[in-house]
């Protein structure tokens, strides 16, 4: 009996420790398509696989920028959204949904622009809200001041997609999200903000395994045997 039990036991331990995050495929991560090698900026040019949207009232603008590498400085590209008392998004369907008892996990680079127009800290009203959702339901929510992301763009007279990396991970999902189409919408909006996003990245770990809870009740039949 004492066997049995410490089979099962090290097959419930198994079963459990294997579970591991799984990636789930973002397109275009990086905004690196349509290339615009060569160039220093392009506005209001919607990214391959993302859809953009803005707010612009009363005169007050957000627009989106593909950045690449300013000559002398360098070269790469990431997304920039820049407002002014609006708000600017990308938004992209993923080709997956919601698992119940999943948790997902967000992660991507940020960084206040370089030449943005408030000091570190001076406008709390500037925020990014980086979202993941299961349908119409948040999954999970990122955000904060823009202010308090380290700088992205030209630093000290050299061409940087650093930034602040970024990561946050969800509850459990509920079971009544279940099948539920995701999706990430990466947003900010404020008085005066500029934003560089880059390499947006999402995974999943599943709960553990049934294998491990039918282990448990295994090892919980043979103790009321015993």
């Amino acid at each position: 009996m004492k066997t049995a039990t410490l089979v099962v036991a090290v097959l419930a331990f198994l079963a459990v420790s294997s579970v591991q995050a799984d990636a789930i495929a973002v397109l275009n991560p990086g905004f690196t398509t349509p290339s615009y090698t060569g160039l220093n900026q392009d506005w209001d040019i919607q990214p391959d696989n993302w859809t953009y949207s803005r707010g612009a009232i009363n005169g007050n603008y957000a627009d989106f920028i593909t950045r690449g590498g300013i000559g002398g400085y360098g070269s790469g590209q990431m997304a920039l959204m820049q407002v002014w008392n609006a708000y600017s998004q990308f938004s992209q369907n993923l080709a997956a949904s919601a698992t119940a008892g999943a948790t997902y996990t967000l992660s991507c680079k940020a960084g206040m622009w370089a030449n943005n127009d408030s000091a570190p800290g001076a406008d709390p009203a500037n925020i990014y809200t980086f979202t993941v959702l299961a349908g119409t339901t948040p999954v999970l929510t990122l955000t904060g001041d823009v202010t308090t992301l380290s700088e992205t763009g030209v630093v000290g007279g050299t061409w940087t997609q650093g930034g602040s990396a970024l990561s946050l991970t969800s509850a459990a999902v509920p079971g009544s999200l279940a099948g539920q189409p995701l999706s990430i919408v990466l947003r900010v909006e404020g008085a005066s903000a500029m934003i560089g996003v880059d390499d947006v990245a999402l995974t999943m770990t599943p709960e553990p395994a049934t294998m491990a809870l039918l282990a448990f009740g295994g090892i919980s039949l043979l103790r009321r045997r015993k």
